[in-house]
């Protein structure tokens, strides 16, 4: 969403908030009102309007100690080694596993460009794209429609 918001592409993601196409997980709203107070007034306010938080389901409850401990910690997989979501600026507190997990547990794309995230999201099974991804397909909405890329 920062980077959306750098790109000035928010507008263009309302509609998507409001045809119900993305969902920010509770705690990476909290990790963004943390980091930006412009963009923390913007998400409460739609989220005022539209159910875009979505907390955490038994499901991805149920993942989530599973996920945090595998990539919570710097990790590998065959020679790429990962730096894990602790090295972020959240450190422990990060929200990365609850975004893996919230995503497993409802078939759910990941947008995110934490190198971290991907590589969790590879070995999960976790289909996940950068924001750049999504500017590029809000910018040219002829060209793909949002669900499934």
């Amino acid at each position: 969403m920062i980077t959306l918001k750098e790109s000035n592409l928010l507008d263009k993601v309302l509609d998507l908030v409001k045809t119900n196409q993305v969902k920010i997980p509770e705690g990476v709203y909290r990790e963004i009102c943390i980091s930006t107070d412009v963009l923390a007034k913007i998400l409460e306010r739609w989220k005022g309007k539209y159910p875009l938080i979505v907390d955490l389901d038994i499901g991805a409850l149920a993942l989530l100690p599973d996920i945090e401990l595998k990539y919570g910690p710097q990790f590998n997989q065959g020679g790429k080694v990962y730096p894990g979501f602790w090295k972020s600026a959240s450190g422990r507190k990060s929200a990365d596993s609850q975004l893996v997990a919230l995503a497993k547990s409802r078939g759910w794309i990941v947008i995110s460009n934490d190198i971290s995230v991907h590589g969790a999201c590879m070995m999960e099974g976790v289909i996940c794209r950068r924001w750049e991804e999504i500017g590029r397909l809000i910018l040219k909405p002829q060209q793909s429609q949002l669900p499934g890329f």
